[in-house]
């Protein structure tokens, strides 16, 4: 593939819906198994990759523009039968990030996904025993509308250690469940695929 083509970054040209800029992440986002995929985004803006690792697609040998080097191509597809979910959790007590990791000459991109759900209820914790360990992908959305997706083709969002169920210990205390999930990929990009689709049951 060639490199991508290096542009010009100025903030001040920044479109005029651009410039409304604010923090968090949409209490929603979509999940499900890792295995119930059919076809993947791909990792450049010409292909698409099923979950055979087969392209569905024609690439291209052209250099991508940074703009088309940040973004996911194509939709993420369930399989015949499947659907993603929809997960709801208590507003501003979520949070997304995408940081560089590794040494120098091997850096990967860490994605990490954490939200919190008021009160310790069986709903919840029936979910965690069905991610525990199991490989996820996850949909967020930003609150300027960007999207992002955790899970290739490969590799799948984790559920990652930390708080889990806290009861408290005053009375004043928050009863809640934080869950945190983490996916590695080799790229920073945007997901521009469909959100709507996939939330209903595939059928070819």
């Amino acid at each position: 593939m060639a490199c991508i083509t290096l542009l010009d970054i100025d903030e001040q040209s920044m479109a005029c819906a651009e410039q409304d800029n604010m923090g968090g992440i949409v209490p929603r986002v979509i999940f499900g198994y890792h295995g119930d995929v059919d076809v993947w985004p791909s990792e450049n803006s010409t292909t698409s990759t099923g979950s055979g690792g087969s392209a569905s697609q024609t690439a291209t040998n052209a250099a991508p523009t940074m703009e088309q080097a940040g973004a996911l191509g194509g939709d993420l597809v369930m399989a015949d039968g499947k659907r993603a979910f929809c997960f709801d959790f208590t507003d501003e007590m979520g949070s997304f990030s995408i940081a560089p990791q590794g040494e120098k000459g091997s850096i990967s991109y860490l994605y990490t996904l954490t939200i919190v759900n008021k009160r310790i209820r069986k709903l919840v914790l029936g979910f965690l025993n069905a991610v525990k360990n199991r490989k996820m992908f996850f949909i967020v959305q930003d609150s300027n509308g960007t999207y992002y997706l955790m899970g290739d083709a490969r590799r799948g969002a984790m559920l990652a250690a930390g708080d889990g169920a806290v009861t408290g210990s005053a009375a004043t205390d928050s009863n809640q469940v934080s869950i945190t999930f983490e996916y590695v990929s080799p790229k920073a990009k945007v997901y521009e695929g469909d959100v709507e689709d996939l939330l209903e049951i595939a059928s070819s």
